[in-house]
């Protein structure tokens, strides 16, 4: 297994040098024996940058929440947390609702899902059921591979219906594995 000096680079460069009184880091190709089975992660950076919006077909390291508030008698609404572009991902998804007012489960009604805009195939990953009064929490953490750009992470806020109020609460956290 080789590392290539860019991948070093980028890791030095993200990583700085941490210690006093040592020489920097020097990004050179690392070779492995194939008597040596590693089990490496290395994680992108995250980019010194605020967004307004959700990134699209992101090739890099993001971080992005969103918050929607559903007042009585509204319709459900995709809340867009941005795209990722194909290679391999590490994702947590963080998902919290309340409501004042409380719903049989029948169905899907708050929840987060990962969408492939190509195929409109959904993966859903956390969901909540309105309870009154009772904050509903979720996260999940998983690492995946995608073969294709365009997988979208997308919150969905269930519609309400006359006195009903909803707020959902949405974040991702998607670091690039190198």
């Amino acid at each position: 297994m080789k590392l290539s000096s860019s991948i070093l680079a980028r890791i030095a460069g993200a990583l700085g040098d941490k210690v006093a009184g040592r020489e920097s880091l020097q990004a050179q190709d690392l070779a492995l024996p194939a008597s040596i089975s590693p089990i490496i992660t290395l994680l992108g950076p995250f980019g010194i940058r605020v967004q307004a919006s959700a990134p699209v077909n992101a090739r890099e390291s993001f971080l992005f929440g969103a918050a929607q508030i559903q007042a009585p008698s509204s319709a459900a609404v995709i809340v867009p947390l941005g795209s990722l572009g194909r290679g391999a991902w590490r994702l947590f998804f963080s998902f919290c609702s309340w409501s004042d007012f409380q719903m049989t489960p029948t169905g899907q009604f708050n929840y987060m899902r990962l969408f492939d805009t190509i195929g409109a195939f959904e993966v859903r990953l956390i969901r909540t059921f309105p309870v009154t009064n009772v904050p509903q929490y979720g996260q999940l953490q998983f690492d995946v591979v995608l073969a294709e750009d365009g997988w979208a992470c997308q919150g969905i806020a269930g519609a309400t219906i006359a006195a009903q109020n909803m707020v959902c609460d949405f974040a991702v956290v998607a670091q690039r594995l190198l």
